[in-house]
């Protein structure tokens, strides 16, 4: 009886820490787009940072990109924070492709889980 109990506990317990140990699922939800660094392996965006990153210009301090999630895909967001200037917000997904604007076709509310992806050094909107 004893063994049969000792047996049972240590098949309850591989199976309970199992059920708790990493998997390729687990790796799966930590990427973006299928990478683990949208910045730097997506090769649009990483192109888009560099130009952003060699914009000397005075406009350039109010230009960052955030990274969210629209209809439960990721997306990216060209934004701007310049208080003198009224624009709209382009949208492009994980392939780099123009979903439209923020203001036209979306509103700031159809987005969720926000975050920033890349400011310039000198960021006036802090």
């Amino acid at each position: 009886m004893k063994v049969n109990l000792l047996k049972c506990f240590i098949l309850l317990t591989l199976a309970f820490t199992s059920t708790l140990s990493c998997s390729d699922r687990d790796d799966a939800l930590n990427t973006v787009c299928g990478v683990d660094d949208p910045a730097e392996e997506l090769e649009w965006l990483k192109s888009e940072i560099a130009i952003r990153r060699r914009d000397v210009s005075e406009d350039a301090k109010y230009q960052y990109i955030s990274q969210a999630e629209l209809n439960g895909k990721t997306v990216f967001l060209y934004r701007n924070c310049d208080p003198k200037a009224n624009f709209f917000i382009p949208v492009y997904d994980c392939e780099g492709q123009n979903l439209g604007e923020i203001g036209k076709e979306f509103t700031l509310e159809d987005f969720v889980n926000i975050r920033l992806l890349f400011k310039p050094l000198d960021f006036a909107c802090e």
